[in-house]
């Protein structure tokens, strides 16, 4: 979800040519800043593919955005590093939150 502020930002039509660069500048710099940060996760997936080449072959070929959850779960057990573990805690709570949203069980 986006914060009103940033919102606001993005939304607003500039009145002035340098509210007009301002908002340019804010937005290239937000661009950027996700960059940065996609590619840092990258580099975290990456990592955990180095240190544990079977373990992200099996988070591969399960799908684990739509793998049994015994899967998901054994996934989360075995994560090989933090991140790894992070990355399918999210799936779980989004896989949990699918079937509390749709009416069918996460099994």
């Amino acid at each position: 979800m986006i914060n009103q502020g940033v919102q606001s930002k993005l939304l607003d039509k500039p009145d002035t040519q340098d509210e007009h660069v301002a908002s340019a500048s804010y937005l290239q710099e937000t661009m950027a800043s996700e960059d940065r940060l996609i590619r840092a996760c990258a580099s975290q997936l990456e990592l955990a593919t180095d240190l544990a080449p079977e373990w992200f072959a099996y988070f591969e070929d399960s799908q684990a955005f739509s793998a049994p959850k015994a899967d998901v779960l054994e996934l989360l057990r075995s994560a090989p590093t933090p991140f790894a573990a992070g990355l399918m805690y999210g799936i779980y709570l989004m896989r949990q939150e699918l079937a509390l949203m749709t009416g069918r069980d996460f099994v």
